[in-house]
């Protein structure tokens, strides 16, 4: 996760405080608080929630982008081309964590399928985020 030093200063990450748990193609996991990143009834905001889930996806996009560029030599960047979000539940309670896990990750494109969960494990949102990966 040293890469993450590198990229969360003046970003969407780094206002929304966004922290990364865990970083790898198959699984990442992205916490972030619910205080001040609500809708004017209290509950979690939905633009947050697509943010926070965006994040965790295009993380793990990454981790296999540099992958291919260590075996192949190609740089490659992820572009997210697609997001879909479901919020099933208001956002409610201290902190959220959104939990990317792969569901293709090819020389060109990943798919990740993120959940959104409070603190006390209940689901909030999911989604399904696909990133191009273009070459630099």
């Amino acid at each position: 996760m040293r890469f993450m030093e590198r990229f969360a200063d003046d970003t969407l990450m780094a206002l929304l405080d966004m922290t990364v748990q865990l970083c790898t193609r198959e699984e990442t996991r992205v916490r972030m608080p619910i205080a001040g990143r609500t809708q004017i009834q209290g509950i979690l905001h939905g633009g947050a929630s697509a943010a926070l889930a965006e994040t965790a996806a295009s993380l793990a996009a990454y981790q296999h982008a540099m992958e291919l560029s260590t075996s192949d030599g190609v740089t490659r960047i992820p572009v997210g081309t697609e997001l879909t979000i479901n919020h099933v539940r208001p956002g409610t309670g201290e902190w959220v964590e959104a939990v990317a896990k792969s569901v293709h990750c090819g020389r060109t494109r990943t798919v990740h399928q993120v959940r959104i969960s409070n603190e006390d494990g209940r689901l909030i949102s999911t989604a399904l985020v696909a990133n191009q990966l273009v070459t630099r």
